[in-house]
């Protein structure tokens, strides 16, 4: 995550188009934010939308705005979009790979042309905005099944952000819950988890990444357990952890021996052969057959 902030730090300071990769829950939206506020863009709007909450036709409006009279129920005088609102700033399209191929025509062109056209209307807007994406799937994927468009694709992607998922970064989520534990708690304690509960926490998945953690933070202070679901649970390894459990390798060694030796007893070969086939002393041939 260092590395990850370090880079952000790096696209922030300059002012091509990204593309943010990232799991649902991780932060994508937060790190646009980020890039925004230490670009030169800062005192400008930043504006945020989910592609993907949206219906298509009523996304479109809300992207490239409209004209009175450009449909039933379009608002009297018309209404700015989106690309409008952010000029001069910054516009945040959350899971673009959920956009239509029609709209992402549309898009590509706003791109290149740097200027906007209300639907229904007959003349452009100029615009000065910088375009920060973000996808919860491989778009190249997409492109390969022609869901994408390559020529978007390539607009996109001259900087790129890849945020890793919350169960590949292990050793944050102990610090992660106990920062939430801190922020959402209206008491000030100092606050010790329980080992039993770090366990359950670090053997987790967390497909919701790191929302889902706030969220079993939040419960957790409410009903004093952590409620998580079972069938997520990763493969635990540290079921070894019980005496009962552990495996002696010096008994798994003086196995082997035992068994290799007798094999070869059973060959018909004596022990100064086996000795000297397993490179030991006959002494030591007859200690281990002592122990």
């Amino acid at each position: 995550m260092k590395n990850t902030v370090s880079k952000a730090i790096k696209i922030g300071l300059d002012d091509s188009t990204v593309m943010i990769y990232g799991e649902s829950g991780t932060g994508k939206e937060m790190f646009a934010q980020s890039i925004h506020n230490i670009s030169s863009r800062k005192k400008e709007p930043f504006v945020a939308i989910n592609c993907a909450a949206i219906s298509e036709s009523l996304l479109e409006s809300e992207l490239f705005g409209y004209e009175e009279g450009a449909f039933t129920g379009a608002r009297k005088g018309g209404k700015p979009g989106l690309f409008e609102l952010a000029h001069g700033g910054t516009i945040f399209l959350d899971e673009i790979n959920s956009m239509s191929l029609n709209l992402q025509a549309k898009l590509l062109r706003v791109l290149e042309e740097k200027e906007v056209m209300r639907i229904g209307s007959d003349y452009v807007i100029p615009l000065d905005v910088r375009i920060i994406a973000a996808a919860n799937e491989n778009l190249k994927g997409k492109i390969k099944n022609g869901t994408f468009r390559s020529d978007l694709f390539y607009r996109l992607s001259i900087l790129e952000l890849h945020i890793p998922p919350l169960r590949e970064r292990k050793e944050d989520i102990i610090p992660l819950f106990m920062h939430y534990i801190t922020t959402l708690s209206k008491k000030v304690c100092e606050f010790k988890l329980e080992s039993k509960i770090e366990k359950k926490i670090l053997n987790y998945s967390w497909p919701g990444n790191v929302r889902e953690l706030r969220n079993v933070v939040q419960r957790y202070l409410i009903f004093q357990e952590v409620d998580l679901d079972e069938n997520e649970m990763l493969e635990d390894n540290n079921e070894l952890d019980n005496d009962e459990n552990l495996l002696d390798l010096k008994q798994i060694n003086k196995y082997v021996e035992e068994k290799v030796i007798q094999m070869l007893e059973n060959s018909g070969m004596s022990k100064n052969e086996i000795a000297k086939k397993l490179g030991i002393s006959r002494t030591a041939l007859w200690r281990k057959g002592k122990c």
